[in-house]
């Protein structure tokens, strides 16, 4: 009987000391970092010679699209008219994103296609 209870603290301690370890892990992971960008359209025919652009210049900066300019419906407020979403690994290369040579190289187009509103936050 003696066995029975040493085997079921063993297993015990030994989930406690997983979860432990697991929640050890999982606090020293790195949030990601999301752009969002807010755009209203002012130059047709320069935003279309400008969103190839703007996904070269989001790949060599290492972040991917999660959402780009599908519908959008208000839940509070007033939607803008178009809306972006990046994710990076880090809010730092979010933040540097914009000031890499890539995105450098097309701001001017960036200025005459598009009003933007552009802003990182810090996630899961």
């Amino acid at each position: 009987m003696k066995t029975l209870y040493v085997v079921g603290i063993s297993a015990i301690a030994g989930v406690a000391i997983g979860a432990f370890g697991l929640q050890a892990l999982h606090a020293q992971a790195k949030p990601k970092a999301y752009v969002v960008i807010e755009t209203e359209v002012l130059d047709e025919a320069a935003f279309k010679e400008f969103l190839p652009k703007v996904a070269e210049a989001n790949k060599a900066a290492g972040g991917s699209f999660i959402a780009r300019g599908g519908r959008i419906a208000a839940i509070d407020g007033t939607p803008p008219k178009r809306a972006t979403i990046q994710v990076f690994d880090s809010f730092d290369q979010a933040k540097d994103y914009r000031n890499g040579p890539a995105w450098k190289a097309i701001a001017d187009l960036q200025k005459k296609a598009t009003k933007t509103r552009a802003y990182v936050v810090e996630g899961l």
